[in-house]
């Protein structure tokens, strides 16, 4: 099992990451324009967030389809120690990693998805969501 370590230095770089990911939000007509494309937000060193021991963060504001509308997309991995497994991160880290991320998080994301060693959470955000309707 891999070690975390949230330190200080790491919640500045939360603050950073997520900061960007809202001022780079990508709507749903962008997100789909992408979803044929090799590139993704993970390939732009601005989403991704570097923890102790190998663990990997990539964070995105995204607009999804009704009913979720404005969502964190977040997505964890670790990488693999021998070239035959794609191991997941530890629940317990997962966990305290989306305390970091998602302030007042629910007890449940709205969506989750797992597959090739990274588990994947997109999380409904409020604000944008009201501001939306307004």
């Amino acid at each position: 099992m891999r070690a975390l370590l949230i330190d200080e230095a790491a919640k500045v770089k939360v603050a950073k990451l997520k900061q960007f990911a809202l001022d780079h939000r990508e709507r749903l007509a962008d997100l789909m324009r992408r979803a044929n494309k090799p590139c993704a937000p993970g390939d732009d060193s601005n989403f991704v967030l570097h923890l102790f021991d190998g663990y990997r963060v990539v964070m995105t504001m995204e607009e999804q389809l009704s009913p979720l509308g404005w969502c964190w997309h977040i997505s964890i991995s670790i990488p693999s120690l021998s070239c035959h497994a794609k191991p997941y991160p530890h629940t317990f880290a997962v966990d305290e990693i989306l305390n970091l991320l998602v302030e007042k998080k629910s007890a449940r994301a709205d969506h989750l998805k797992a597959s090739a060693g990274i588990v994947e959470f997109w999380f409904r955000y409020e604000e944008l969501a009201v501001a939306a309707q307004k």
